[in-house]
């Protein structure tokens, strides 16, 4: 066994990471050929808009013994400089000790980051900090913790149980390390770059052949190496596209003397969320979330719901029983949605109370009840109902369907992409007044909804359609992603259509990251049909298209007319003016079609002055470059006399060349190149130039709809700051053909 001297704790150098690969797949429209099928190692991955108030727990646990799940490595508990730094930084430092993990203070309401510097988690708690991290919050690790990371199975599935020493990593003797690869918190940095230890003590590195070799292979970052040997990775990135959150881990805290990567180390690792759940435990639901849930009856029954969840950008966290109240105002606000299973507890009238006035303060509720028939659910049931007593929808307690039910459903935006959901046994739902049924069984109603000004709620009565073994059914996965989309949109001012084919689920895709940087609320729609569905029955006040893969038919279009002819707001990238070019809709943006866009060609800026480059980024650069290759990149306009053009495919203006309009009122932005395109980074700032440009144009057309808050400009957020957070990058490398794209 390697052993390892650590006697004094010294300042803070992180190599940390992120890289954003693609991960490209066909689609009906779209057949992917990359020229080489890898990660993209010279694109940045992300930019965003960083709270100032990074909220970072750092695990404070003088007892340093090595727990029980491994023999290797001496720990300390040293992590005074870490705290020193952030603090100095403005973000929120607080240590946590073990007790307080064990009482479930580590949740992502209360943190982003939580920091373990070479002290390993008792083995009381190894569950709440791996709960912690499933629910999206980001870990920073250093030295000693890649044990408990192996033997979690947070870095490795197949590790769990092991703490992957010898097999995934070990201690190496090293002074020095070499940057691997350039990424947001090495900007200081070239590739080959050294840093230095101040002694020569075995350090944990990572085996990259055996890392390769794993299941999250795709998802893992070499970020710096032990120098002449690349198989020794010393910094470990980690970008989980399937569960989880963010995770970077150090192979030491020796000498870390550069304060600023620390920083923005941790600003990379801060979640941004598109809505935060909470999963209600504290009135023992029937079935819990995770196998080490023992206060349900059933525990491990929907790992898959809520890692799906998670992946997409929502926040994951339980609610645990309470000495006073289990329901209360401040253990509930800072949730946008709550999920209740059969609960096998009462719920007391302040429950109620606080359940109640938090719907009506803008909450949303989704219920799994089950069929009466079955247990004692019927008591359940009743219990459910006593809770829901303002609202109107119930669980019905003595009616219930036997066997498997393939529902059938109502027109609502919670069934986009989904054709048949799957019910087991289920309970029947009685709706009245506002409510409405959203999936039914015959003449039974089976899930209802009811939208109430205020908030939203959600009834389904059964609990086994989204459990593990029956959430791959059908639809039912993507209908248990579509409620939370809905349940957690009712205040949105802005419906989005995104199509996006290269990330990893439309949640993740640029426009999508840029908008919850901002923190901005919105609904996704991906599908023309329910786009469609959504702007005429809905109350929108901007539109934002991102139509890259398929077409609109013209009667969508013609009700984009209409909606921006009624006084809405709208921004759109699109490849489509060349599949239509008389349809009356361009003319009322302000320009008409004029040719297709050569492909792969760069566009130029023809007014650098205005905000939408240089607001809230400077866009330092005279072009946008494209580095994914579509087969119709966009169209040249030509732009009316109610419009401006702001950039065009010649380097200065000329007629007929056009392709990013804004209207003279500023309630159109058109972009007649497809943004997603432009994933490198041509101002050599750190950011991706498409979410620099989403970013900045999102920011202008809130401005000028008035959604922005408290009326401020769109210079910026408040309580926001900027934060550079990738280093300059070279020519890319590695592109993408993209096959003949087939237009509606």
């Amino acid at each position: 066994m390697n052993t390892k001297k650590k006697n004094s704790f010294y300042k803070v150098t992180i190599l940390l990471v992120i890289i954003a690969g693609f991960t490209a797949f066909s689609m009906n429209l779209i057949t992917v050929t990359p020229a080489i099928q890898q990660k993209n190692l010279n694109n940045p991955e992300s930019s965003q808009y960083i709270p100032s108030e990074i909220r970072v727990a750092i695990y404070n646990e003088p007892n340093v013994t090595r727990p029980s799940y491994t023999a290797i490595g001496i720990l300390t508990n040293n992590y005074s400089l870490i705290e020193l730094a952030l603090n100095g930084a403005g973000y929120q430092v607080s240590t946590i000790t073990t007790e307080q993990i064990y009482n479930h203070e580590l949740l992502t309401s209360n943190y982003d980051v939580f920091i373990m510097a070479d002290n390993l988690p008792k083995v009381n708690i190894t569950n709440q900090v791996k709960e912690f991290w499933l629910g999206g919050g980001g870990l920073l690790t250093f030295d000693s913790v890649a044990a408990y990371l192996c033997w979690s199975g947070i870095l490795f599935p197949e590790s769990e149980g092991s703490d992957g020493f010898s097999v995934y990593w070990n201690n190496q003797a090293q002074t020095s390390a070499n940057i691997s690869l350039r990424h947001p918190v090495t900007r200081g940095y070239d590739i080959g770059d050294t840093f230095t230890f101040g002694s020569s003590y075995s350090w944990s590195t990572f085996d990259w052949t055996a890392l390769m070799g794993s299941s999250i292979a795709s998802d893992l970052y070499r970020l710096a190496n032990q120098p002449g040997d690349l198989n020794d990775v010393t910094v470990l990135g980690y970008d989980p596209s399937d569960r989880g959150g963010k995770l970077v881990h150090i192979l030491t805290t020796d000498e870390l003397d550069a304060d600023n990567l620390l920083i923005n180390a941790v600003a990379w690792l801060c979640p941004q969320p598109k809505g935060k759940i909470l999963f209600d435990l504290s009135h023992s639901s029937r079935l819990g979330v995770d196998s080490w849930d023992d206060l349900t009856a059933y525990p491990g029954y929907y790992k898959t719901w809520r890692n799906s969840l998670v992946s997409r950008g929502f926040l994951f966290d339980k609610l645990y029983p309470s000495s006073t109240e289990n329901f209360s105002s401040s253990r509930l606000n800072p949730y946008d949605m709550l999920i209740i299973v059969s609960p096998d507890l009462n719920y007391s009238s302040n429950d109620r109370t606080a359940l109640t006035n938090w719907i009506n303060n803008g909450g949303s509720l989704v219920v799994l009840g089950d069929n009466p028939f079955l247990s004692d659910f019927a008591i359940t049931n009743a219990r459910i109902n006593y809770l829901l007593d303002s609202f109107d929808i119930r669980l019905n307690t003595t009616v219930g369907i036997s066997g498997t039910q393939d529902l059938s459903s109502e027109e609502h935006p919670t069934t986009e992409g989904c054709s048949i959901v799957t019910a087991y046994s289920a309970g029947t739902v009685n709706i009245s007044g506002d409510a409405f049924e959203i999936w039914g069984y015959s003449t039974n109603v089976i899930i209802a909804g009811q939208e109430l000004g205020s908030g939203r709620l959600m009834v389904i009565g059964d609990m086994n359609w989204c459990a593990e073994g029956n959430i791959g059914t059908n639809d039912n996965e993507q209908f248990a992603i579509n409620l939370a989309n809905w349940l957690i949109s009712w205040n949105a001012d802005i419906l989005i259509y995104t199509d996006d084919p290269f990330s990893a689920n439309f949640y993740k895709s640029p426009l999508c990251r840029a908008l919850n940087s901002l923190k901005i609320n919105f609904y996704l729609t991906f599908s023309s049909s329910y786009f469609n569905y959504s702007l005429t029955n809905g109350s929108w006040e901007l539109l934002i298209i991102n139509l890259v893969n398929y077409g609109f038919a013209n009667s969508i279009l013609d009700n984009i007319k209409n909606f921006v002819d009624t006084g809405g707001y709208l921004l759109m990238s699109s490849y489509v003016v060349s599949s239509n070019p008389t349809h009356e809709l361009w003319a009322t943006l302000g320009f008409a079609y004029a040719s297709n866009m050569p492909d792969n060609e760069p566009f130029y800026i023809w007014d650098d002055t205005h905000t939408i480059f240089n607001k809230p980024f400077d866009y330092d650069a005279t072009l946008f470059q494209p580095f994914i290759f579509y087969s119709d990149d966009g169209d040249l306009l030509t732009v009316y006399d109610n419009a401006t053009a702001l950039a065009g495919y010649t380097a200065s203006e000329a007629e007929g060349n056009a392709t990013i309009i804004l209207r003279n009122d500023k309630h159109t932005l058109y972009n007649g190149y497809i943004i997603d395109e432009l994933s490198g980074d041509n101002d050599f700032n750190g950011f991706e130039d498409r979410l620099e440009l989403w970013t900045n144009e999102i920011l202008f057309m809130l401005d000028q709809a008035g959604l922005l808050p408290d009326g401020q400009p769109a210079a910026g957020i408040p309580g926001y700051e900027l934060i550079t957070m990738l280093s300059v990058f070279g020519i890319v490398t590695c592109f993408l053909i993209i096959t003949k794209r087939k237009k509606n």
